[in-house]
């Protein structure tokens, strides 16, 4: 099966977070995994009350992608963050989740949909054909990501008014993208919207977090699935799951009506998230499943049914049950494909 993976982990009591790139275990030769570390406030190392994953999709740069953004927060607070962006390439690029099986019928004849993360190598000898860029795409996610961690939304905020359309940002040194600022302004923008956020009632030391996210295929092969987790130590404090896939008539991901569309195999069914179409996904799963529960309710009693677990425990939980039925110790989750998602969550937790 093929995946990717993206960590943030914890350094000392100076450090909050450690951000890593993304990973493809089908191809480690054109991954490369990213480190960084950002200093934390000492005073202010205990989160306290909210926890929140927050989760968004949106359009920093230009219309070709479109960015998927998770940042953890702790009141105003950012503990940390993971960009990544989607393009179609050509094919050869490396592949998402189930690109060799029906979901790979949205791509337009000759291209692959794939992350710029897992396609590093690729992308950023692009960058550097097209625009002489000097650091990989992956380097300057990775900048970002740690410049933001530890901050207040207030103080991002600033360095955002502070900075200019089109050029680099001068706080952010070590990220030399000409659309750093959008970037800072999607976390910002994602920090602000609870709507796909999962929040979770906690009292725990930031710097024992870690935040990891992986690209997954264990449900159906029509859509692959983004699993975040949020750990202190080896066990889940929180947890955001998403599915996506081709959907006729659906809400699209952000430019579906503009250069990244022109990937599709058919405009009329674009890429969509199935959070932000949960209730058009939620009436087919009830016309063709008789569903009781929506895709959100499932998702939500799956998020926190994982909280406190091991990702060994999902594993267990996951094979408990028999394979397209629902999972009796997740009882609030009436989801054939429950095992499933625990065991994409597993696996973002490893």
């Amino acid at each position: 099966m093929k995946k990717s993976k993206v960590i943030v982990a914890s350094l000392s009591l100076a450090m909050v977070l450690t951000a890593c790139g993304a990973k493809n275990e089908a191809n480690n030769a054109n991954n490369a995994a990213n480190n960084t570390a950002v200093e934390s406030n000492q005073d202010s190392n205990v989160a306290n009350g909210n926890l929140k994953l927050h989760r968004a999709y949106l359009a920093p740069h230009g219309e070709g992608a479109f960015a998927r953004v998770i940042v953890a927060t702790s009141g105003d607070k950012i503990l940390g963050a993971n960009i990544d962006e989607f393009q179609f390439l050509d094919k050869g690029a490396v592949e998402l989740p189930n690109s060799d099986k029906e979901f790979g019928e949205g791509f337009a004849e000759g291209k692959v949909l794939s992350s710029k993360k897992m396609n590093d190598e690729i992308y950023s000898a692009m960058m550097a054909e097209k625009a002489g860029a000097t650091k990989s795409i992956a380097e300057n996610y990775e900048a970002i990501e740690s410049f933001v961690a530890g901050k207040t939304i207030e103080e991002v905020e600033k360095v955002i008014k502070e900075a200019k359309d089109g050029e680099p940002v001068d706080a952010v040194s070590s990220a030399t993208l000409v659309d750093t600022k959008g970037y800072l302004q999607a976390i910002v923008d994602t920090a602000k919207d609870d709507s796909l956020a999962t929040v979770v009632d906690t009292e725990v030391n930031v710097e024992n977090l870690t935040l990891e996210q992986a690209y997954t295929g264990n449900g159906k092969g029509q859509y692959f699935t983004d699993a975040v987790v949020l750990k202190d130590g080896d066990k889940i404090v929180a947890a955001n799951i998403d599915e996506l896939l081709f959907m006729e008539d659906g809400k699209g991901v952000p430019n579906s009506d503009k250069k990244f569309a022109e990937g599709y195999a058919d405009k009329k069914a674009p890429l969509v998230s199935k959070k932000e179409n949960s209730e058009a996904y939620s009436k087919n799963m009830k016309e063709y499943g008789q569903a009781t529960k929506t895709m959100m309710e499932n998702y939500k009693a799956i998020e926190e049914f994982a909280i406190g677990k091991t990702s060994e425990e999902l594993v267990e939980v996951a094979n408990s049950g028999k394979e397209g039925e629902q999972i009796d110790a997740v009882s609030s989750a009436t989801l054939s494909g429950t095992s499933g998602l625990l065991k994409d969550l597993a696996e973002a937790s490893k």
